[in-house]
């Protein structure tokens, strides 16, 4: 199944919801059509649900990809959460931890309510 991805405005952030089987240029599409959406509205703000994501590219990748999007954001964005599914953490936090390393402000949360909580600042 190819991914999808859906977009809804929230009140100070932009809610991304992405589902289906995730390949490695399917996470860079998501990234860059991420951007293309937040930038214009001017969100700083950005939810990722991933939890409808399939397939899991791989440690190596996780790396790489949040070099990738630290470079795509250029600080344009300074809060991202994203939602995982529980059978991914090893994964995501490898991701959560790389992101950090290149100076984005990204959590990673298995509970929907935390994230949001977070990225409306009311943690």
């Amino acid at each position: 199944m190819p991914y999808k991805i859906t977009f809804t405005d929230e009140k100070i952030f932009l809610r991304v919801k992405a589902e289906g089987e995730q390949t490695f240029e399917d996470n860079i599409d998501l990234a860059e059509k991420t951007a293309a959406e937040a930038f214009p509205k001017k969100y700083q703000r950005v939810l990722v649900d991933i939890r409808g994501f399939t397939g899991q590219p791989g440690i190596g990748f996780d790396y790489e990809y949040a070099k990738f999007i630290s470079r795509l954001i250029e600080n344009k964005i300074t809060k991202i959460a994203v939602i995982y599914k529980p059978s991914s953490e090893e994964f995501t936090k490898f991701f959560e931890t790389a992101s950090k390393n290149r100076g984005m402000n990204l959590n990673a949360f298995t509970d929907e309510k935390q994230a949001e909580e977070w990225i409306n600042g009311t943690e």
